[in-house]
Parts: structure tokens; C-alpha cells; sequence
């Protein structure tokens, strides 16, 4: 019923509006982009605009790799000392010329305490940056520190701009990259202009425009307010949606879907109890009625194609008589075999997303078929978020968007990583997880530069999370693009980025 009524719902707008034909292509987003400087972006948003107006030294590709990109040359000089060779002639969209004054002011500026940077802790083990001249740095480190190549994935911003007003590149941003602010309306609507001549990309503006309701937000692209929604709308609906005026396209990510657990809580902490839930769930039924097919059951954070992955972790595929057992040998005997009594009861913390919702029941009538009662309890995200960051719950379903880089384990599981009850912390172990030998192994895995000795570490790493369940792995969400048939060549990155947009072309 549901469904014929979307159907119906998009007949007759199509019935009723032709396509909007301007030199704008438009971005439809669902949350507003909150600050144009890189330097303060975390939002999914932010970061995403960012990355399309700035350049930094290095960039991650569509492989998932490192790549230079205003870096000529870049390479350890000793274990501590990086040297850095910036190209000439690069310009800032104002005109001026990157230097390596720019490089140093920038990361210089993120590691002032004053600053209040969100990135200051992911700089604090640089000692100090040498300029040794126009275009070439080094940088000194305190000790080594094996990911920091792929940490100096950061903006690089115009020190002459930012040193006279430090809030002026938040709605005026001014970088190297392919576009440029053309039109700073709120932070809801924002629009740039086509500034590399060198790319694809066939008009001249790209807008960004935040519509919060799901519904609206697809109607306007139906109805041609909008070109490109991104992983901003349900599977079930994207695959009613495959018609001429609207191309469907799907893609594996990288993006890790999780369940939280709260691991000082008197039941939870049980390693039997995690390991019956991770078998009562039944991923393979998730992906094929919520996700439609457009999903992958995960069994690490990091995805498959990722250079560290680990095969042999252990894998909790759907077995509910086994988390019968379990829960048995953990002491929560059923008090009445099949009915309606529960071994024990948890309170699973969800968002107020509709579709997360309906996830959530579902995966709370699967525990509930082993015996464990569960009580939902949606919020607003921000509630939602902030009780998580402080440690107030038992379980939880979340995401992480990157989790490129190997060395995301020591934030999330290393001891040190731990949240205060305020959520204040360098790290988001915020299930309060410790394991002496996984923390050692992160430590050496932050120090060891060696490839092939760095990916065995992370290969312990994972093999030791999939056995102790400090988060239960669900899946990898494909990326999912509505786009405006007008355009092809639309290739999506495993990381959601929105770097395709330059290849567009017009039909």
C-alpha cells in the first residue's frame, strides 16, 4: 500500500512539472553545512564542501590510498622528520600564491589551544615545522608516528586572509581547489562556481540546498528543485524510484554500521551474552528487506577492500539455537522456554530516523526470539549522541562514515580513548573497552612504518575485536545516488565524497 502510494505520488508529480534546466547543478543534503572552514568542519557536510573548495598536501582516492595533491614530493627523512615539497605556481582562489607559509600557518593555527580546533589533538605530536624555503617544509615529530601522512589530509588555507579575521573563512572560505564560494546564502543554501577550467564538470555553479524532511527533499528532486540526493533517502524507496527522469546508482562503501555496547554494564560485560546477541541477529534478513539487496554483512570496521583487512576474524552468522546456548551457559536460563518471559531486559538507544527505527525493530524482534526482552527508545540525534558520548547506555546502533585509516582502532578501543562522564575525552571508546595486549598492539602499530609489519598488527587487531565484541559488526550500507537522468558519468566513491560531481557530463 505504501508503495503504490509513493508510485502514485510520483506520477503525478512528474505528470505536472517539467525539468528545471539552469547552469546549477544542485546538491540536496538533509543536514545544513555548518562551517566552510576545514579547520572547524566535522559534520559529514562540512567536510564534504570543504573538500571540493580546498586542496591538502595529500588526498585519499578512490582506492582508498594515499595520493599526493599539493604535495610534490613527500617522505620520511628519519623516523620523526617528514619532508614535504609543495608544487608551484598553485593559486589560492583569491589569486595569491600557496606557499609553504600557508602549509605551516595552517596547521600551526589548528594546534593553538586558543584555537579550539576540533583536529588540535591529531596535530599535538608535531614538534615544530621548519620552512626551509618557498615551497618546501619539514615537519619534526615527538616520536614516531606511523598514520601521520594520512593525517595531513587538511585544507590548506591562506594565512594572509585568515591572520587578519579568524572567523572570516567559515562563510568566505578561499582555497585551491576546483570550486570556489560564489554565493554564501545561509548555511542551508550555499552556492560555488566552477574554478578549474581542467575538469569536466559542465556548468558553472554547484549549489548545496538543505531540505530536513525526507520527503521533501525527494520530492523536490522529483520535481526539479534538485539534481543529486546522496545516501540521504531509504533503499525501498531509491529502487521505486528507477524511472527515465531518475538514474538509480548503487555502489559498495566503506561506510560501518555497528551495534554500541556499554561494556560495564553488569550483563553486558559478559562475553557469552555479546556473543548470543551477534548470533541472533540476522543480517543477511536486514539487508535484503530494509536495504533492499544494497548492503553487505561487515565483520571488521574496516571494509573488504581495504589494504589491512583481516579474513579470519571470527563470524557471527545468523544461528539463533547458538545464542540459546549461550545465553544459557551465561547464567540467563529461560524462565519459560518459549513464552513470553525474558531472560533479561536492555534498553537499545536508536535516533528518531524512520528508517533506523525500523531497523531497530527488527533487530529487537530477533533478540527478543532468544529470550531477551528490549525496550527501544528513539531520540532526537543530538540527545541520542550526547547520552552515547557520556556512556549513558546499554546498546546502540550507530555508524562511522571513514574508517580509513587502521590507526581509527586506537580511537575507538584503546584505554586511553575512554570518554569522562561529561563525553570530554582525546578518543570514542565510549563502550569503556580495555584490553592490555590490544593496546599494545595499537602502540605499535602508531610507531611501526614498515607496511607489511603495520598490516599484520591491524590483522591482530581485528582478530581480537571479533572475538571480544566490544561493538558488533551489522554491515556496510551501499552508497546510494539519485541523480537527474540529464547527467551521466557519476562515479561514486567508497567514502560518499562528493569529488564525482566534476566528471559529470550532460547527456
Amino acid at each position: 500500500m505504501i508503495r503504490k502510494g509513493i508510485i502514485l505520488v510520483y506520477i503525478l508529480l512528474l505528470a505536472g512539472c517539467l525539468q528545471k534546466v539552469d547552469d546549477t547543478f544542485t546538491i540536496l543534503i538533509e543536514f545544513p553545512i555548518d562551517t566552510l572552514d576545514p579547520r572547524y568542519a566535522v559534520s559529514a557536510y562540512s567536510i564534504k564542501a570543504c573538500r571540493l573548495i580546498y586542496n591538502s598536501l595529500v588526498r585519499i582516492d578512490r582506492d582508498l590510498k594515499v595520493k599526493n595533491d599539493l604535495a610534490e614530493e613527500i617522505h620520511y627523512i628519519s623516523p620523526t622528520e617528514l619532508y614535504v615539497r609543495i608544487k608551484k605556481g598553485i593559486r589560492f582562489h583569491n589569486g595569491d600564491e600557496l606557499t609553504s607559509s600557508d602549509v605551516k600557518y595552517t596547521y600551526d593555527s589548528i594546534r593553538d589551544e586558543k584555537r579550539h580546533s576540533p583536529y588540535s589533538g591529531l596535530y599535538k605530536r608535531i614538534k615544530d615545522i621548519e620552512i626551509i624555503d618557498r615551497y618546501t617544509l619539514i615537519f619534526r615529530l615527538e616520536a614516531p608516528h606511523a598514520p601521520f601522512i594520512s593525517d595531513l589530509v587538511m585544507g590548506i588555507i591562506p594565512e594572509a586572509i585568515d591572520i587578519r579575521d579568524n572567523n572570516y573563512l567559515s562563510k568566505n572560505p578561499i582555497g585551491t581547489n576546483s570550486f570556489k564560494l560564489y554565493k554564501y546564502i545561509s548555511e542551508e543554501h550555499i552556492i560555488l562556481e566552477k574554478y578549474d577550467k581542467n575538469i569536466n564538470f559542465p556548468l558553472r555553479f554547484l549549489a548545496f540546498k538543505t531540505i530536513r524532511d525526507d520527503n521533501t527533499r525527494l520530492l523536490s528532486l522529483l520535481n526539479g528543485g534538485g539534481d543529486l540526493i546522496q545516501n540521504a533517502v531509504a533503499p525501498i524507496i531509491a529502487t521505486e524510484l528507477k524511472d527515465r527522469s531518475i538514474e538509480v546508482i548503487s555502489a559498495p562503501s566503506i561506510l560501518y554500521t555497528y551495534m554500541g555496547i556499554n561494556l560495564e554494564d553488569p550483563i553486558l560485560k559478559n562475553i557469552l551474552v555479546r556473543k548470543a546477541i551477534a548470533y541472533a541477529i540476522d543480517r543477511d534478513a536486514i539487508i535484503k528487506y530494509k536495504f533492499m539487496g544494497m548492503a553487505r554483512p561487515s565483520y571488521s570496521v574496516l571494509a573488504p577492500e581495504h589494504w589491512a583487512y583481516e579474513e579470519g576474524v571470527t563470524k557471527y552468522e545468523y544461528n539463533p539455537q547458538k545464542a540459546r546456548e549461550l545465553l544459557d551457559r551465561a547464567g540467563y536460563i529461560d524462565p519459560d522456554g518459549d513464552g513470553p518471559q525474558k531472560r533479561f531486559t536492555i534498553t537499545y538507544k536508536t535516533s528518531t530516523n524512520k528508517f533506523r527505527i525500523q531497523i531497530a525493530k527488527m533487530i529487537c524482534n530477533m533478540l527478543e526470539e532468544v529470550g531477551i526482552g528490549v525496550e527501544l527508545r528513539a531520540y532526537e540525534f543530538g540527545t541520542f549522541f550526547s547520552d552515547i558520548k557520556s556512556g549513558n547506555f546499554q546498546i546502540y546502533t550507530m555508524q562511522w562514515t571513514e574508517p580509513i585509516e587502521p590507526d581509527f582502532y586506537y580511537w575507538i578501543f584503546h584505554s586511553s580513548s575512554i570518554p569522562d562522564e561529561k563525553g570530554n575525552t582525546t578518543g570514542a571508546n565510549r563502550g569503556r573497552y580495555r584490553n592490555r595486549e590490544l593496546d599494545r598492539l595499537l602502540e605499535e602499530g602508531r610507531i611501526t612504518l614498515d607496511f607489511e609489519k603495520r598490516r599484520e598488527i591491524y590483522r591482530k587487531v581485528q582478530r581480537i575485536v571479533s572475538e571480544e565484541l566490544p561493538y558488533i559488526s551489522l554491515w556496510h550500507e551501499h552508497n546510494i545516488a539519485l541523480l537527474n537522468a540529464r547527467y551521466i558519468n557519476y562515479n561514486i566513491f567508497p567514502n560518499a565524497s562528493f569529488e564525482p560531481v566534476k566528471d559529470i557530463l550532460i547527456k
